[in-house]
């Protein structure tokens, strides 16, 4: 069994896109591995360098992980970006162009396709987890999913049944959360949670794949490429 199926099948134990659940926990991993291991790895920097360190999101996603962190602290994000300051001004006195591919969105995209393709691998198994779960595929991931079943020419009807059941049990629970707030109500606040979950359902986690589908211009000057 591999680390991504390992790591999937926890996130299914508990609420929101399980997907979405892995690729956070990916992210936040990469920033830290970065500012841990690779603050004066002359690949990584170059990699960093070519986006003039990360897209924005992750820009400041790893600017708040290393002031979140007390191991961390602000040394390492300071040493990096002192060099892209750097490769600023020279691309400036150079009128060269700076618009590549953020490192981490990179990263997080292959990760996705990762665990997209693990759960069309294994239908069944992963239908049959996701039916007896609390989780809920956010909108983007449910439709990766089926579109890698149907390229693979698998029945998503169980599926789609499934995944309807949980929605359709979601908009009860906010449905009875606004009605909470009537006057008559004794239970002011209930299912709370179903407000965030259905955001999440819609929205996603807050990724730079569920942000953006990508954050880097370059990457959606590749993307927009394909339809041309």
């Amino acid at each position: 069994m591999s680390l991504v199926t390992v790591r999937l099948k926890e996130h299914f134990k508990g609420h929101g896109c399980p997907v979405c659940s892995v690729l956070k926990e990916f992210e936040k991993r990469e920033m830290e591995n970065i500012l841990y291991e690779h603050v004066n790895s002359p690949h990584v920097r170059a990699e960093i360098r070519k986006s003039l360190g990360l897209c924005p999101y992750h820009a400041w996603a790893l600017f708040e992980t290393a002031y979140s962190n007390p191991l961390l602290g602000p040394l390492g994000i300071s040493v990096i970006y002192d060099d892209m300051l750097s490769t600023f001004i020279r691309s400036i006195e150079q009128e060269a162009d700076l618009d590549g591919e953020c490192l981490i969105c990179r990263h997080s995209l292959e990760r996705e396709k990762d665990v997209v393709d693990e759960i069309a691998s294994h239908p069944e198994e992963f239908t049959r987890i996701y039916r007896e779960s609390p989780a809920i595929f956010c909108k983007r991931h449910y439709g990766l999913i089926v579109k890698a079943l149907k390229e693979r020419g698998i029945d998503t009807s169980e599926l789609k049944e499934v995944h309807l059941k949980k929605l359709r049990s979601l908009e009860r629970a906010l449905s009875e959360f606004i009605d909470s707030y009537d006057y008559r109500s004794k239970e002011t606040g209930k299912n709370a949670w179903a407000l965030p979950e259905t955001i999440e359902a819609l929205k996603g986690k807050r990724t730079a794949v569920s942000l953006g589908d990508g954050r880097c211009s370059a990457l959606k000057k590749r993307r927009l490429l394909k339809f041309l």
